[in-house]
C-alpha cells in the first residue's frame, strides 16, 4: 500500500474512509452543511424573479460601499454614520443588512470552518471536538484567551473558508442574459447528435469536450440531461509573496455548459475553497470535504433553478466530469506518487521515470540518454 500510495498513511487512510462513507448519504440537513435555517430554505426555494435592486438607491449604494471598502465592517460603519449625518437620513442599510443582501444576491454563501495553525486537519469531521491538532498537538484556539476567560471565549488561531457551489448556481440563472448563455452545451450537444446522425454514427470533428465518446454516452444513457450542469473542477496552489514561503492552496468551479471562449474567465470561474498558508495542507481530503459533500447533497437531493431567461423552475443535476490539477498538485489530489515518481502516473500508462545518479527525483524522458547507465532506471 506505502509503495502505490506513499502520500498516505494508515492513519489518514482511515479517516478519508471515514469522510467517504459520511459522504455517501450526503444531505443539506446534514449539521456540518454550514448552511442555517434561511440559507437552507432559499437553496430549496430559490426566489422566482431577476435578481435586482428593484429601484432601491438605498440599498445599491450600501452595496457599492461595502465592495468599495473591501467588506471592512469597521470602516463601513463609519462611512455610513457620514453618509447619513451629511444627507440627513434616519435610515440606511446597516453592515449586517447589506452583507445579508449581497448572499442572497450573489450566490457568495460563505462556510468558514477551524483548522490546525499548522495546516495540519481541520477540526470537523472525527475532529470537530479536538482541542489540539491530532498530528502536531498545537492548540486549536487562542491559549492566552482560553486562560484569561476560563474556556468561555474560544477564538481559533486559523480558519479556512468554502463558498457553497449550489447558491452560485441558482445567483447565475436568475440573469436572464447569464441563463441563456448556459444553453450552449443543450445545444452543442444535439447539433452533435444531429451531425452523428447525418455521419452514419461518425465523428469527423473534435472542438469541445462535448464531442466526446464519454460525455456523449453519458447522455444517451441519461445520467445527464438537458437541464443538468456539466462542471469540471480545479485545485492549485499559489504562492502569494515574491521572496517568502507561502502556499495558499485554492480550488475553483469551471462550468463546462459557458460557451469555450468565455468558460475560462475570471468573472465566469467560480471560487470554491481557500485554504491560507503558509503551509501546504498535509491532507487536502479534509479540507476540501465541505465543497464535495455539499456538490454530493445537491446530487442526491438535486438542484432547483429558476431560469430567468424561460421564467421555469426546475431541478437540476450536477455532473462532476473533470477533477484537473497540476503535475504537484495531482499528487495532493489523488494519493499517487505525483511527477517527481518512478511511475509518476502509477498504475495508468506504465511510464517509467529516469534519474540521474545519487538524485531522488525522476524525471519522465522517453528516451535514454547517450551512455547512461543508473540502475533502476535503465528501462
Amino acid at each position: 500500500m506505502e509503495e502505490i500510495y506513499p502520500n498516505i498513511k494508515l492513519d489518514d487512510l482511515r479517516v478519508s474512509l471515514e469522510f467517504i462513507f459520511g459522504m455517501q448519504a450526503a444531505s443539506l440537513d446534514d449539521p456540518g452543511s454550514g448552511l442555517d435555517a434561511d440559507a437552507l430554505q432559499r437553496l430549496r426555494n430559490p426566489p422566482t424573479y431577476p435578481a435586482s435592486f428593484d429601484g432601491d438607491r438605498a440599498l445599491e449604494a450600501a452595496i457599492k460601499l461595502y465592495i468599495g471598502l473591501n467588506h471592512s465592517d469597521g470602516d463601513y460603519n463609519v462611512a455610513r454614520e457620514t453618509f447619513m449625518s451629511f444627507n440627513d437620513l434616519d435610515e440606511f442599510p446597516s453592515y449586517y443588512q447589506v452583507k445579508k443582501r449581497m448572499v442572497e444576491l450573489s450566490g457568495v454563501q460563505l462556510v468558514v470552518l477551524d483548522m490546525c495553525i499548522n495546516s495540519c486537519v481541520r477540526f470537523t469531521g472525527p475532529f470537530f471536538h479536538h482541542l489540539h491538532c491530532p498530528e502536531c498537538s498545537e492548540s486549536r484556539y487562542d491559549a492566552a484567551l482560553l486562560q484569561d476567560t476560563q474556556g468561555v471565549v474560544r477564538k481559533p488561531r486559523k480558519q479556512f473558508s468554502t463558498i457553497l457551489l449550489g447558491p452560485q448556481l441558482q445567483a447565475l440563472y436568475r440573469d436572464p442574459e447569464k441563463a441563456n448563455e448556459m444553453d450552449y452545451r443543450r445545444d452543442y450537444t444535439h447539433h452533435v447528435f444531429e451531425k452523428l446522425r447525418q455521419n452514419d454514427g461518425v465523428q469527423d470533428v473534435y472542438n469541445d469536450f462535448f464531442d466526446g465518446s464519454e460525455y456523449l454516452e453519458a447522455v444517451q444513457t441519461g445520467k445527464i440531461k438537458d437541464e443538468d450542469i456539466v462542471l469540471m473542477t480545479s485545485i492549485d496552489g499559489a504562492q502569494l509573496y515574491r521572496n517568502k514561503q507561502s502556499d495558499c492552496w485554492m480550488s475553483i468551479w469551471v462550468i463546462f455548459d459557458h460557451f469555450p471562449d468565455t468558460r475560462y474567465r475570471k468573472k465566469y470561474v467560480l471560487p470554491g475553497v481557500v485554504i491560507p498558508g503558509p503551509n501546504k495542507p498535509k491532507n487536502l481530503d479534509l479540507f476540501m470535504f465541505p465543497s464535495y459533500h455539499h456538490v454530493v447533497a445537491l446530487q442526491n437531493e438535486g438542484l432547483r433553478i429558476w431560469n430567468a431567461s424561460t421564467d421555469r423552475s426546475y431541478l437540476s443535476n450536477l455532473f462532476v466530469a473533470l477533477g484537473t490539477a497540476d503535475g504537484p498538485g495531482l499528487a495532493y489530489l489523488n494519493g499517487l506518487v505525483g511527477h517527481h515518481g518512478k511511475n509518476g502516473c502509477c498504475l495508468y500508462c506504465g511510464l517509467q521515470g529516469r534519474h540521474n545518479e545519487g538524485a531522488p527525483h525522476y524525471y519522465p524522458v522517453l528516451k535514454k540518454p547517450v551512455n547512461f547507465d543508473v540502475c533502476g532506471s535503465n528501462c
